[in-house]
This record gives structure tokens, sequence and C-alpha cells, in this order.
């Protein structure tokens, strides 16, 4: 009964939090942003959260992979072990599988708190997707040497994320397929693992969204980085059939500008005059474009969540999507947006004409998107990982390691 008290005691206490996340905090970016919306709820919510972001993590290989695998384990062991020397922490969370080395050096020393991986895309579950999409796609195949350095530095990786979900307390996750990867390829028990859904950024939300109208209906978007993962081809060829059975129909893409040349590639003869080519722009701005468009294509073959999708639909777009990444959890077809199979521009092609056809059915798409949207807020996330965090310590604190 006593041990009973203690542990309900300490779960209605605010918790001493280490947040470790090797990205730059940048609230116009996609993964910083999303890590600087996380520490404000939760300190928000009464914890203490000390951080620890890129430019505190010891860095040398300049080499993306190459660093994770031979580097940042230990540097990452090195930056908690200062820290937790430093502070006592009831979680520490890091944001890539490659803290097993952290983790490890915390179970040795009798760390008493629990240890949580997060991601916001499992890297292992995006390789093994994106690879069977590059043979089905018939897409090149890397020289040989690069390609076998590469195969055996993707096994590294992998094997580092199986030790981290061997190790961990707990696996926070964007959406349900990454949670069953886990689970079914790590064997990660359902109850270590917390789907977190992301939120649109606040630029979305500080003004209410306009009425679906028939201009904003004719007006189409996409905004993606420039990779086959996000489906170009198919919104190319998508677009280009649309364009020339509606002559009223216009088009915006948006992605880097060193990319514009790619996308004119994609057209099979040139970039038609109604397709405007725009390059990255801070969120405001991005926001006004997405108010005067009606029709959001986001064909993504993996997502870790894609929270560009869920931002279009904040501002009452109509989503024409897959269901990858967050898209599977939130975009239900026919009744807030319309879901096509993946690697289908023929599918894409007929929603938008659906779209176009009925403009009643588009204002109801529209005003179920923004009631969809309404729901997924920062707040609600942070609330989120704080009822896991508390879930895992009590697991630990009745469970002996």
């Amino acid at each position: 009964m006593e041990n009973r008290l203690q542990i309900d005691f300490k779960m209605n206490m605010s918790l001493r939090i280490l947040w470790v996340s090797e990205v730059v905090p940048d609230p116009n970016s996609g993964a910083g942003g999303t890590e600087l919306q996380m520490v404000r709820q939760l300190r928000l919510l009464g914890h203490d959260v000390t951080t620890i972001w890129e430019d505190q993590i010891p860095r040398r290989i300049r080499h993306g992979n190459l660093h994770y695998a031979l580097e940042l384990p230990k540097a990452y062991a090195r930056v908690i072990a200062a820290a937790v020397r430093k502070e006592t922490f009831d979680v520490v969370t890091v944001n890539l599988g490659q803290s097993f080395q952290a983790a490890r050096m915390l179970r040795k020393q009798n760390f008493p708190g629990v240890f949580i991986v997060r991601s916001h895309g499992l890297d292992d579950h995006l390789d093994v997707v994106l690879a069977q999409w590059r043979t089905k796609l018939g897409l090149p195949s890397r020289p040989w040497l690069k390609d076998v350095l590469g195969k055996r530095l993707t096994c590294i990786l992998h094997g580092q994320m199986a030790k981290a979900a061997r190790v961990c307390d707990g696996y926070v996750v964007s959406n349900s397929l990454d949670a069953r990867w886990l689970n079914a390829t790590h064997g990660l028990a359902e109850e270590k693992i917390a789907v977190v859904p992301q939120a649109p950024a606040t630029a979305f939300c500080r003004t209410p969204p306009p009425l679906m109208t028939n201009s904003r209906l004719k007006r189409i978007l996409y905004v993606a980085n420039f990779h086959f993962a996000k489906g170009p081809r198919d919104v190319a060829q998508c677009v280009e059939a649309v364009l020339a059975a509606h002559p009223d129909v216009e088009m915006t893409w948006i992605c880097r500008p060193d990319d514009h040349e790619q996308v004119r590639n994609l057209f099979s003869a040139r970039l038609p005059d109604r397709v405007r080519l725009i390059g990255w722009m801070p969120q405001d701005q991005l926001v006004e474009q997405f108010d005067q468009h009606g029709i959001f294509l986001y064909p993504s073959l993996f997502d870790g969540f894609g929270k560009v999708f869920l931002e279009a639909m904040s501002r009452g777009m109509c989503v024409v999507g897959t269901h990858a990444g967050g898209m599977v959890d939130l975009l239900r077809h026919r009744e807030n947006g319309l879901v096509c199979d993946f690697n289908s521009s023929s599918q894409m092609m007929l929603a938008v004409e659906d779209l176009l056809k009925n403009p009643s059915m588009a204002v109801q798409f529209s005003e179920s998107a923004v009631n969809t949207a309404s729901q997924y807020t920062w707040e609600r996330a942070g609330k989120s990982l704080e009822s896991f965090f508390r879930r895992r310590l009590e697991a630990a604190s009745v469970t002996a390691r």
C-alpha cells in the first residue's frame, strides 16, 4: 500500500525531463519546429525541460549517415552523461535510435528514470519501403561500389535502431504504421509505443480558414521536397491531364528553386503556362498560398507524419492523398478528403475531376477537414507525451529492472 501511494504521488508531480534532439530548433523547419512545440507544451504543462540541441552535440564528420553510424552514438552518450551528472531527471528522451549507447550507459548507472526514444519517421521502415518502390518504379541503382558501401552503412544504422528498441523504456512515433513496424519488426510491446500525431504550425491557426469557393477549387497546390517518395511524377501526370481537360484550372508547385528544372522535366513537352513554380517561403506567406488554393495533392509513398497535409486541411483545402504517414490515421476517404492508391496518377486525376464536378461535395470535405485539423493541437500532443512518460515511469517503478 505504501509503495502504491508513493507511485501515485510521483505520478502527480511535475517531471524533470532531459530532451535531446539533433536538429536545429527552427520554427520554420519541419522537424525543428515540431521539436520546439513539443518542448514548449511540456513546459506549459509545468514540467522542467532541459534541452540539448544539435549545436551542443559534438560533430566532426560532415557526411550524414557516416556521422550517425560512427560518431553520433558516442556523442549522445557523452552529452547525456554530462547532463545527468549535473541534474536528476525522471525522463531522458532522444530523437534518434543512435541513442542506444546512452541508454546502456544509464542502465549501468542504475538510472532511476526512463529512457524514451522519439522518431518523426523510422529510418529502417523508410529504407525498406523505398527500396521496394525503387525496384517497382525502375529507378537507377547506385554505382556498384557506392551501393555496396551504402548497404553496409544502412545495415549498421538499422542495427543501431534495433539496439535502441531493445534497451529503451518506450518509443514515440507519429503514426500507427510506424507503431506496427516497431511491434512487428523489433518486437517492442504495444504498451511501450506511443503514437503522438503532430499539429499544424502556429501560423496556420492564427486566423479562421476561408470558405471553399469555386475560384479556390480551380486552383491546385503541391508542396514538397523533390524526391520520388513524395510522388512528383504522379503529380505532374495528374496535373497535365487535368489542365488539358479544364482550361480554367491552375496549379502551383512549391519546392526548392534548385529543383525547379527537375520539375519542368517531368512534363511531357514543356511546363504548362498555368503551372507556377515557387520556392520555399516563410510560413506566414505559405498560409496565403494555402488560402488561395482549394485542392492539395499529396501522393506520398512514405512519411513519418507529413505535417503539410494536416496544414492544408486546417486551411480548408480538399486533400487528395494516400495512406502514408499521418494520413493513414487522419485522412478519411470521401469524408474529409480523398485517398488514392500509391503510385496512381490516374486515380489522383479522377479524384480531382470528382472535386471539380461536385463543388458541394468539395465544400463538405473542406468543412470536415477543418474540423479534423482543429482536433490536432500541440496542446494535445504535449498532454499525450506527458501521459506516456508517466505510464512508462509507473511501469518502471512497479517492475524490477
